[in-house]
C-alpha cells in the first residue's frame, strides 16, 4: 500500500473520530435510596412511575435523566416517593428499584 492511501486513510479516520457525538457521561445506583428509605417506584402516589420517578432521582444526583431501570416489587419495606417525600409503609404494596442508570452528556 503506498503511503498516500496509508495517509489518506489514517486523515478520513481521524476527521470521521472528530464528527462522532461524544459519549454521554452514565452511573448506575443499585438499590437507589431517596431521604434515608428506599426510593418509591412512584415519584407521586399512585402515579408517575418508572422513569418519571428514575428521572426525577437522577435530576437531583445531577444527572439529565435515567436511560435504564428495573423494578423491585413488593420490596418489603418503607419507601419514599421523590415527588411528595410521602412515605409507602405497607411493605406488601411498597415497589422500589434495583437500579437506575442516570445520564448526562459529555
Amino acid at each position: 500500500m503506498s503511503v498516500w492511501k496509508i495517509a489518506s486513510a489514517a486523515f478520513i479516520f481521524a476527521v470521521a473520530a472528530l464528527t462522532l457525538p461524544a459519549a454521554a457521561e452514565q452511573k448506575v445506583f443499585a438499590n437507589p435510596v431517596y431521604k434515608s428509605l428506599a426510593l418509591d417506584w412512584c415519584k407521586t402516589w399512585g402515579a408517575d412511575c418508572g422513569k418519571p420517578a428514575a428521572d426525577a432521582f437522577c435530576a437531583k444526583q445531577g444527572y439529565q435523566s435515567s436511560v435504564n431501570f428495573a423494578m423491585w416489587e413488593n420490596l418489603g419495606a418503607p419507601t419514599r416517593l421523590i415527588g411528595t417525600n410521602q412515605i409507602c409503609d405497607d411493605p406488601g404494596l411498597c415497589d422500589s428499584f434495583t437500579k437506575i442508570t442516570c445520564s448526562k452528556p459529555d
